[in-house]
């Protein structure tokens, strides 16, 4: 397989977004706290994994940089998915089944957040894996 970058604009903008997330998280861009059913930090890293996607994209395939950066985005999307599971508000969360209550399916939603975080950190650990391979087939050269 070909090692290929995207175009560099999609990089950019993914950084570019992330970045205007991230500053709004922080206070830098006003917006009204009431605005938010989640703490800033939580946006913080939702504007960090927008980030770290950007500078993934701008690393050719079976790099140790692309694999790190899949680190960088998994952990952080793990962490969201655990505090959703742990703290989120049944009621902040939407859809579900049409035949079971609001207060239901926002716990039901809770646990697949819940085990959506253990598949990503489980993913964020084989990534790491390859990570350390991948660094390691490098120094090796």
């Amino acid at each position: 397989m070909a090692n290929t970058r995207v175009p560099g604009w999609l990089a950019l903008f993914c950084i570019l977004l992330g970045a205007f997330i991230t500053a709004t998280a922080a206070g830098f861009i006003p917006a009204p706290p009431d605005s938010f059913n989640a703490p800033r930090w939580i946006l913080g890293l939702v504007g960090f994994v927008l980030m770290a996607c950007g500078g993934a994209l701008g690393f050719d395939e079976d790099t140790p940089m692309r694999a790190g950066m899949a680190v960088l985005i998994l952990i952080p999307m793990a962490i969201m998915g655990f505090w959703i599971a742990f703290n989120g508000d049944p009621e902040n969360i939407s859809g579900g089944l049409p035949f079971l209550d609001q207060t239901t399916n926002g716990i039901i939603g809770k646990w697949v957040f819940g085990i959506g975080a253990v598949i990503t950190s489980g993913v964020a650990l084989i990534a790491l894996k390859d990570f350390r391979k991948k660094l390691k087939q490098r120094s090796d050269r």
